[in-house]
């Protein structure tokens, strides 16, 4: 990754397997310091981050003592769970999906939430002559094992607001879908790109769909550029083999 200019960097949750602090330390920070040190990092916030005890009560202030205390995000109204920033002529929308998948302290996420009317606002308020990115780590399309809970209500949303590239995680697997408009293949609609694989379990695809346009269960990275109405998306094996490309236009 130290190979490749970029402005920042984009994480999409399960920093370390445990969520502890110093795991974060050991998994996270020492390995990638000499990247770190160099640019800003950006963090959708994975399962893991809530700890072991995520699904009950005693999970109430582990997120607090062990991810906040650590990360500094751009401001917003809920930072660091939803959050977003306007880069250039892009808006980057991290949003917070895990408490659909039971933890308990994490902002909710239905049509009914804060969360949502959030995400619903900052998407309109974005404007036409913005690239709109959303950041997630719960996938809303993926061929993997993780139980669909959001495609019914976020996917419509992001198709309404001319979404262009969804950034999502927890798989452990690289994934990339065609453009896709109502739950089925499309010229147009939302592309969505799982970046699973930098830890060390990866997970093979669970069923064959129309919509799938690259699955591979190996380590990679992904490398986005975006200048003026083009935005080009290159994904590397850890030893920098280029293993998928892609180009988009506004």
């Amino acid at each position: 990754m130290l190979n490749y200019e970029s402005d920042f960097l984009v994480h999409t949750g399960n920093i370390s397997s445990s969520g502890l602090a110093q795991d974060e330390t050991v998994q996270f920070f020492e390995p990638y310091q000499p990247i770190l040190k160099n640019m800003p990092l950006v963090v959708a916030i994975g399962s893991d981050e809530y700890g072991p005890d995520a699904k009950t009560a005693e999970g109430k202030g582990f997120l607090a003592a062990h991810y906040k205390a650590n990360h500094t995000m751009p401001w917003s109204v809920a930072t660091p769970n939803y959050y977003y920033f306007d880069t250039a002529n892009a808006r980057i929308i991290v949003i917070d999906t895990n408490n659909l998948y039971g933890a308990l302290q994490a902002p909710k996420l239905d049509k009914k939430s804060s969360q949502y009317e959030w995400l619903k606002n900052t998407l309109a308020k974005a404007g036409a002559d913005k690239w709109k990115i959303v950041v997630m780590h719960h996938p809303v399309y993926s061929s993997g094992k993780t139980e669909d809970l959001l495609s019914a209500f976020l996917a419509p949303l992001f198709e309404a607001h001319q979404v262009k590239l969804v950034i999502q995680g927890h798989q452990g697997a690289y994934e990339r879908t065609k453009p896709i408009k109502k739950g089925e293949s499309s010229k147009s609609g939302p592309i969505y790109v799982t970046v699973g694989g930098s830890g060390k379990f990866f997970e093979e695809s669970s069923y064959e769909n129309e919509w799938g346009s690259k699955y591979l269960a190996l380590p990679h990275f992904s490398h986005i550029k975006i200048v003026d109405r083009k935005l080009s998306l290159r994904t590397y094996t850890h030893d920098n083999k280029l293993i998928d490309a892609l180009d988009v236009n506004f």
